[in-house]
């Protein structure tokens, strides 16, 4: 009796169900495989043209595509939904949508995160000047970014947010480098520096992790 207690305690406990927020978008991944939910809200422009494009298919398919026991060769970019209609793949998204999602425990695994603007602190960077008698420059700032791509920047990198960061600071301190103390007095050498990051972390990070950087702010001062 004591394990049976025991099993119903971990089953109760166990995690099985996540509520996605306004603001917040989720991921849902069961066996390994992210489970794609099928979209709350299309806009009106985007789905006239998956509509359009579901009746071609079922034109071309003819009544075919209703009979249970006959799977019909759908083109690639659509899936057969639950009364055997054409659903275009543009229906459904990795990304969940805020709202209550239960799932199976142990087999699944639930991930979110804010989509809304974020601010971050990017770590300190240490530089030394190329004068007769180097001196150090420290640069600190933060850099404000919104994840546009959940599943997108988890797939790649589980602590996108952190790789983010390190990616803000190498670019800061690559063109820190081979700068006089004088230079570091001229308010342009930091309006430079934080326009050239910028450019090139706004690239990267949307590249890599889809995630988009409108602006660095970046603070210099002698060690």
């Amino acid at each position: 009796m004591e394990e049976i207690k025991n099993l119903w305690e971990t089953i109760v406990d166990a995690d099985c169900w996540e509520v996605v927020e306004t603001g917040q978008r989720g991921i849902l991944f069961r066996s390994g495989r992210i489970m794609k939910k099928e979209r709350k809200e299309i806009p009106s422009e985007e789905l006239e043209i998956i509509l359009q494009k579901e009746a071609d298919v079922k034109k071309a398919l003819k009544w075919y595509h209703h009979l249970p026991f006959l799977t019909p060769n759908f083109p690639e970019e659509f899936r057969r939904g639950f009364y055997g209609q054409p659903m275009h793949k543009n229906r459904f998204a990795e990304d969940l949508e805020p709202g209550t999602y239960v799932y199976p425990p142990f087999v699944s695994h639930f991930h979110k995160d804010s989509i809304q603007l974020q601010t971050g602190q990017i770590p300190l960077v240490k530089v030394m000047t190329v004068d007769p008698e180097p001196k150090t420059i420290c640069i600190e700032g933060e850099v404000n970014f919104r994840i546009t791509n959940v599943s997108k920047a988890y797939l790649t990198d589980h602590d996108y947010n952190a790789s983010m960061l390190h990616l803000c600071r190498r670019k800061i301190g690559r063109h820190s480098r081979g700068k006089k103390l004088n230079e570091w007095a001229d308010p342009s050498t930091l309006e430079n520096l934080e326009a050239d990051v910028l450019y090139e972390v706004q690239t990267e990070a949307k590249k890599i992790w889809e995630i988009a950087i409108p602006t660095i702010s970046l603070n210099a001062y002698p060690a």
